[in-house]
Parts: structure tokens; sequence; C-alpha cells
């Protein structure tokens, strides 16, 4: 993979709304789209060119339950592929053996595909089964929807190596795109936004006072395993 533009059309079948209308323009006008966003939308000299809000759209879950989300424009899905893919390298492979997290990475110059990294955490859930006598497992509820934009902003800038260009852009388009409102604006269903929600989660992974034998994460789906019931679950208070 060689560019953001290969970047989108990879994921493009996999996304939640993959509109063909940001495909046809990505595809043939990402130079004019990447002098767009950089010369104008964020230069502060350009007062009249920002990111546009976007439109909320729902994906079913199961059981009659919506995802509430927004669908990108092909100006705003264009820069949040561009910014993460040359910023690919901050985000990291798991931890250690012991805290492990699957996929939304790159690795050897292309993204891991969903598919193959759930493969991989379904198998390590089975060997950890076998290997210890409890475990439990748990989500973070809606997650993407909770995220506040200033934490995810300034995770970004902590980053070492990281333009300042990038990451007052990334600022700009969590805000501009949600009109503003700081929680709720994280677009799901897109690779670049689960590499984001995946990589902050690393501080979980690194917390020094989880004791569990083994932590095996996919995105915000914890299992905790030990021999040890009541570690994991004082692990499991701790983690929430």
């Amino acid at each position: 993979m060689t560019s953001a533009v290969e970047f989108f059309k990879t994921d493009f079948p996999a996304t939640l709304y993959p509109l063909q209308t940001n495909l046809l323009l990505i595809q043939n006008h990402s130079t004019e789209l990447s002098n767009y966003i950089y010369q104008k939308v964020i230069n502060a000299g350009s007062n009249g060119d920002n990111f546009l809000s976007q439109q909320k759209v729902y994906a079913t879950k199961p059981k009659g339950h919506l995802r509430r989300t927004v669908k990108l424009d092909p100006v705003a899905e264009y820069f949040i592929y561009d910014v993460i893919y040359r910023n690919r390298s901050l985000f990291r492979p798991e931890v250690n053996n012991n805290r492990r997290s699957f996929g939304y990475r790159f690795k050897n110059g292309s993204q891991i595909p969903v598919h193959l990294a759930y493969s991989e955490y379904k198998q390590h859930l089975r060997e950890c089964a076998k290997k210890f006598k409890h475990n439990i497992q748990f989500d973070i509820a809606s997650y993407f929807n909770s995220l506040y934009h200033h934490d995810i902003a300034h995770w970004f800038a902590s980053k070492d190596n990281i333009d300042p260009l990038d990451t007052d852009a990334l600022s700009q388009f969590f805000r501009e795109i949600n009109s503003g409102r700081s929680v709720d604006f994280m677009p799901h269903g897109i690779y670049p936004t689960k590499m984001i929600g995946n990589e902050f989660l690393k501080f979980i992974d690194l917390h020094g006072q989880l004791k569990s034998a083994q932590i095996v994460r996919f995105m915000d789906d914890f299992t905790l395993f030990d021999n040890d019931p009541e570690v994991v679950q004082r692990d499991f208070t701790r983690i929430q």
C-alpha cells in the first residue's frame, strides 16, 4: 500500500456506509481534495472553508437496536484516511503475550484485515479457555458514542513525532463534523477511526494494577482469564 487512496479503496467494501460518490471522488480527484483540505479547510487564514457538519445515520444491530453514527462527505472522509495513513506508525502492536489486542493497525505495509484479526482473536480465546479455570467477558457500552473529542485530540497530540499541523487539523475535524458537540462525534465503521478507538484503549493494556494472567481485547471487547476467580473479578471492577 502506497497512499491514503489505496487505504480507502481497500477498506471501502467493508465500511458501514460505502457511498459510491465518495469512492468516485477520492479515487479520481484525491489531489484536488488534498489541496482543498490543506490549503483551505485547515488554513486559519481561510475563514470561509471548514469541514461540513455530517449527516446522522443509523445501522442495524441485533434485536432491533440501532447504531447511531455519521456518514462523512468526500472531503472529510479523504482527510481521516489521509491523516491516519500518514501517522500509521503510532498504532503499535500488542503490549505483550499476556496483554493481547487484535487488529486495527498496519503490518507489512497494509492494514490487517478485520476478518483475519477476528479469527485470530477467537482462536486465542479458545486456547485461553483451555488453560485457565475462570474468565469474565465484557465490553464498553456505546464506546464510540461516549468518546470525548478533546480526550482523543489530546491523546493524538501527546504522541511522539506528530506534526502539530496534523494535531490541530484532527481536532478541527472532530469538532466541525459534529457541529461543535464534543461527544458522539466519532464515525463508526471505517478503518482509520477503528484504529484510533483501538489504540486509545492501550492505556488499559499497560495498566500496572491489573493482575489477570491473560487479558485479551478486540477493540472494546475484553476477556480476562485467571485461575483465581477473585483476580478476574477485581480486574473487572478496576477496568470499569
